[in-house]
């Protein structure tokens, strides 16, 4: 073979080679991509059983607060949600309880006025981890009142919807025995400087915010753990009566889970 003809086949040699290394790197990124596509999906909240009684309770050496003007938090001792489901949703209502609550120090009330939160399932994007909203809805003409010493100002927080900083992990049950059997969820809310609030100042130097404006760099701060339980009620068939919608706490706690939709 001469030398021209001994060049013309490395050359062959070597693209064949460039070629293949290139369609590796191809299948490597698509295979990454689909990976990644497979990963994030649409995610749901799920119950053992329904309806579901679900219940929030804050996670223990956890900070749990609101601050409306920056360095001045209202921090509440005991915060708990509520919220049945009824079937695997996207989304679940949820009425929060505040209480034993002070901002700088000061004796606080949240006053719901029929307000609630409507939390998002999101996108999941693992099998144990989902992102989601969180919606604040209101009545008309309704909104949630913080109402700090009795009236020296007052907060009040309209409808809106917090688009991110919600975090769902699934954790796995204990099992039998343990003291904490079934699967649950804890609900890390980390919402900084987007909450928008209308500040009132009634009390002069006394009130502990910057008050009489509205913004929106407010922040919420909360992580609760959510667990399911058994309906005690075990007759909902009785539709257009209060009765059909009345569901109650039982003691019998049942899995729950945020995942990606079937």
């Amino acid at each position: 073979m001469g030398a021209a003809a001994i060049e013309r086949t490395e050359n062959m040699r070597r693209n064949l080679k460039a070629l293949g290394l290139a369609l590796l790197a191809a299948f490597a990124m698509s295979a990454v991509v689909a990976s990644a596509a497979q990963a994030e999906a649409p995610a749901e909240f799920t119950a053992a059983e329904y309806p579901a009684v679900l219940t929030g309770h804050e996670e223990e050496e956890k900070a749990e607060f609101f601050e409306f003007t920056p360095g001045n938090k209202t921090e509440c001792s005991d915060v708990t949600y509520e919220a049945t489901l009824t079937e695997a949703s996207t989304e679940v209502t949820v009425t929060p309880h505040y209480t034993g609550c002070t901002a700088s120090g000061v004796g606080t009330n949240f006053n719901l006025n029929g307000c609630h939160y409507k939390f998002t399932a999101g996108t999941a994007t693992s099998s144990t981890v989902a992102h989601g909203a969180v919606h604040v809805i209101c009545p008309p003409n309704k909104q949630i009142e913080v109402v700090v010493g009795g009236g020296l100002c007052v907060v009040d927080i309209g409808p809106q919807t917090l688009a991110a900083g919600i975090t769902y992990t699934n954790i796995k049950g204990g099992g039998p025995g343990t003291k904490t059997p079934h699967d649950y969820v804890t609900v890390d809310i980390d919402i900084t400087g987007k909450l928008k609030y209308t500040d009132t100042d009634t009390g002069g130097i006394f009130c502990p915010f910057a008050g009489n404006h509205t913004t929106e760099n407010g922040s919420i701060v909360s992580t609760v753990i959510l667990k399911g339980y058994k309906d005690l009620k075990e007759d909902h068939t009785k539709p257009g009566t209060p009765e059909a919608k009345e569901y109650t706490h039982g003691e019998t706690e049942i899995a729950v889970n945020v995942r990606s939709t079937p």
